[in-house]
């Protein structure tokens, strides 16, 4: 089954990833020293779009930058259209088109964008993707291709050749689905004294069970899936007129979760920033990778200093101890993870606040939570601008903040609540999440759904409250658990309730 009956027949969800995001692009970019296209005139490519679930709130979010989706499979970019125009959006086109097409010529971008995909095509296919990325960035312009890399695939590719092999006895897609997890079960399940697969293999294949279909299929039934070393990818992306920058989790470039005396070797080891990245693939036993790549020629200054957070924002959930003071005694913060979730018991990320000033800068944040908060802002007035900017980029590497080029805004609950479009759209497609303004994937009922979809701002929040009290008593709609009653006064209480968290989540906006 080649590629284009292979998507046809199991379409790919187009996956909400925020490295893809431009604007995490530009921090990215920012923090070594590039000078990114600001994302309010910027072009965007997405390569392999798929439905268009990533770009389609992307584009709704930067109403004056344009973006662009290609998909080979044209059944996807239909279901692509009819997501973008249900949501009200003209500055997004669609095209099903071969990449490997050498009349295709669509540039220049800005931003392109290919997650999922390298790995997963022929090699023809992966050469004219470095190409036309290399011939359609703009001279500031930045890509980011996602591929699974060695020595992480040593245990995943030997469960793909297994479960391969045996799904591929039958034609029809779902039936490979259905063998491809009797066999992962089976063997799964097999006493551990009679099994010579070790216990990573037997945690690999117990996976299986929690992969949707169109993941399993494309990721470990399809034909092609093509690990790397990075130093080969490297090498490929220099040959084609690309430049290594960085990985789009910034975070990933800088060892901090790696013991001490593991860092020191690394340091050692390594000649030069490609052959440190390959060092620390080798001590992460990395899977998969994110990598931004830039026009061969692109100076790329990795002395990271904090001076370079002074034009961006900062968002983060912070929590404080209950025996929080305002003095110069250090104390511990705790962080809702915005990023790789920590090995912690509460699933927190673990900062400090070392003095009074930087107690009062951690509280501005907090404040401003769910919105961000430009840096300036946040350190404006308190002395050692340098130390608390050095602050936030740890608390960044350590996944407690985020850092954006543009604010993040949370609008309240208005008399009319309103949902923002892109995302009354995207809770049409039935999915088990939808995409906050951080372009993350949040997790979302069929409750949470349906209410989305009537905040157009054109009701007021008395008036929902009666109708869904309706809906509830008349089994229109299942009346949620955490209702408890039927009666108004509760529908109302948990009507807001609803809203505020939504606010926080902000999915709202102000029509």
């Amino acid at each position: 089954m080649d590629n284009l009956a292979a998507y046809t027949a199991v379409p790919y969800e187009g996956q909400v990833t925020a490295q893809t995001d431009p604007d995490n692009l530009a921090v990215v970019g920012t923090l070594l020293g590039l000078k990114p296209v600001p994302l309010s005139g910027a072009r965007v490519l997405e390569i392999g779009c798929a439905d268009g679930g990533n770009l389609v709130p992307m584009a709704g979010r930067h109403p004056t930058a344009t973006f662009v989706g290609l998909d080979l499979t044209p059944s996807l970019i239909e279901m692509a259209q009819a997501y973008s125009d249900r949501a009200g959006l003209t500055n997004v086109q669609w095209i099903a088109a071969d990449i490997a097409d050498p009349d295709l010529d669509l540039g220049p971008f800005d931003y392109i964008l290919v997650h999922g995909v390298w790995s997963w095509v022929p090699e023809a296919v992966r050469t004219a993707i470095l190409r036309r990325c290399a011939d359609w960035l703009s001279p500031n312009g930045l890509a980011t291709i996602s591929y699974n890399v060695w020595p992480g695939w040593s245990l995943r590719s030997p469960m793909r050749g297994m479960l391969a092999w045996h799904a591929n006895h039958v034609e029809d897609a779902k039936q490979q689905i259905a063998r491809a997890r009797q066999l992962a079960t089976w063997l799964t399940d097999l006493p551990k004294n009679r099994r010579l697969l070790g216990a990573a293999m037997r945690s690999e294949l117990s996976d299986v069970a929690e992969m949707t279909d169109w993941y399993l299929f494309h990721e470990h039934l399809a034909k092609d899936n093509h690990p790397v070393w990075f130093h080969e990818f490297a090498a490929l992306a220099a040959d084609n007129g690309l430049a290594y920058v960085g990985d789009a989790e910034f975070a990933d470039m800088v060892p901090v979760d790696l013991p001490s005396d593991v860092q020191d070797g690394i340091e050692a080891l390594a000649t030069d920033r490609l052959s440190y990245e390959q060092y620390l693939d080798f001590a992460r036993e990395r899977a998969f990778r994110r990598t931004v790549l830039a026009p061969s020629g692109t100076d790329v200054d990795y002395g990271v200093n904090s001076d370079r957070l002074a034009t961006l924002h900062v968002g983060g959930r912070l929590f404080f101890p209950g025996d929080w003071t305002d003095d110069d005694q250090r104390q511990g913060v705790t962080s809702w993870p915005m990023g790789v979730k920590p090995k912690t018991p509460d699933g927190l990320v673990g900062l400090v606040a070392l003095n009074a000033v930087h107690k009062r800068m951690w509280r501005r944040i907090a404040d401003a939570w769910p919105s961000t908060i430009a840096v300036s802002d946040a350190i404006d007035g308190l002395g050692d601008d340098q130390g608390l900017r050095q602050q936030l980029l740890l608390a960044y590497l350590q996944h407690g903040v985020r850092l954006f080029t543009q604010p993040r805004v949370s609008h309240g609950v208005t008399e009319k609540p309103c949902a923002r479009q892109a995302l009354r759209a995207e809770a049409h497609l039935g999915r088990g999440w939808l995409t906050t303004a951080w372009h993350r994937s949040l997790g979302a009922s069929d409750m949470d759904r349906a209410l989305l979809r009537i905040l157009n701002g054109e009701h007021t929040v008395d008036t929902i409250a009666a109708d869904l009290q309706r809906s509830f008593v008349r089994g229109t709609l299942p009346m949620p658990k955490d209702l408890g009653d039927t009666g108004l006064d509760h529908v109302l209480q948990w009507l807001n309730t609803r809203l505020s968290a939504y606010a926080n989540a902000m999915l709202l906006e102000h029509p």
